[in-house]
């Protein structure tokens, strides 16, 4: 019994050296603080249909976007999510004003529905 119970103590206090240990020597990534890794942005990927073809995107949407993306975002805190907004991440128009996002799965959102968290944007704050 008492070899059992040192055992336990010593799996401890190692689990524990481990653990402070891996804390002190622990180096987030430099390049962008605070950033959680995470799999690579889907911005790139093109949809396809089931028969294979990537469906075909209006003029007026690519033209907006485009534009949108390069444009600095009118607010600093995104409406859908509350997040800072992150200006390497495309922006959606809303009445001539570009809207920006906290992160990329904020964006099919703000585009959905556009009339409920542009005023919010606009308005610096979260959409309630």
């Amino acid at each position: 019994m008492k070899t059992a119970v040192i055992a336990l103590i010593s799996f401890a206090i190692g689990a524990m050296v481990a653990l402070v240990v891996r804390t002190a020597l622990h180096q987030p990534d430099a390049a962008s603080p605070g950033a959680v890794p995470g799999p690579a942005s889907h911005a790139s990927v093109e949809p396809t249909r089931s028969d294979g073809a990537t469906p075909a995107v209006p003029a007026a949407t690519a033209a907006t976007a485009a534009t949108a993306a390069s444009a600095a975002p009118a607010n600093s805190i995104c409406a859908v999510c509350g997040m800072e907004v992150d200006p390497s991440l495309p922006t959606v128009d809303y009445r001539g004003q570009p809207i920006g996002i906290g992160c990329i799965a904020c964006l099919p959102k703000l585009k959905e529905d556009i009339e409920r968290y542009g005023p919010a944007a606009l308005q610096g704050g979260k959409a309630e």
